[in-house]
């Protein structure tokens, strides 16, 4: 089916962001599927890993911090002796924990390769900031994708 063809794809955090386990995107399944099967190369900046990570702790944050205000909305309401109708099994943490350990195993595996990011660029990253030299204009994202 694909005999002699072979892509380089480089991922930004967009591409999972309702999906960061990347297990129920079918787009996604299809790209881990085709690096099992070595069809392509998956590579990921460590920014770009830290900011799926970052962007799946702020989501959860979220959502949880909805739940614990209905939570408490709704202990008001019972009587005193009974217990809080959710029980929580893990935390926030937790499950950034198991998010990064999953994409320490997609590396492992040699599924996704992420690229490090190297601390020489910063000077000239710096002074390209400053003086609002390309890539930078007064956009507030320009760092990190320069760093990308």
């Amino acid at each position: 089916m694909l005999e002699g063809f072979f892509m380089y794809v480089f991922l930004d955090s967009n591409f999972c962001f309702t999906d960061p386990f990347l297990q129920k995107n079918m787009y996604n399944r299809l790209l881990i599927e085709l690096a099992e099967k070595e069809y392509i190369n998956l590579y990921v900046s460590e920014v770009v890993r830290k900011e799926i990570l970052n962007n799946f702790r702020r989501e959860l944050e979220k959502y949880f911090g909805n739940i614990k205000t209905n939570v408490s909305k709704v202990t008001k309401l019972l009587r005193e002796e009974d217990k809080s109708p959710i029980n929580w099994n893990q935390s926030i943490d937790d499950y950034v924990e198991e998010l990064d350990t999953y994409w320490t195993e997609l590396e492992k595996k040699g599924i996704i390769e992420i690229i490090p990011y190297s601390n020489e660029m910063l000077p000239e990253l710096v002074d390209r900031s400053i003086k609002r030299i390309k890539p930078f204009t007064e956009k507030k994202l320009e760092f990190r994708d320069a760093i990308i």
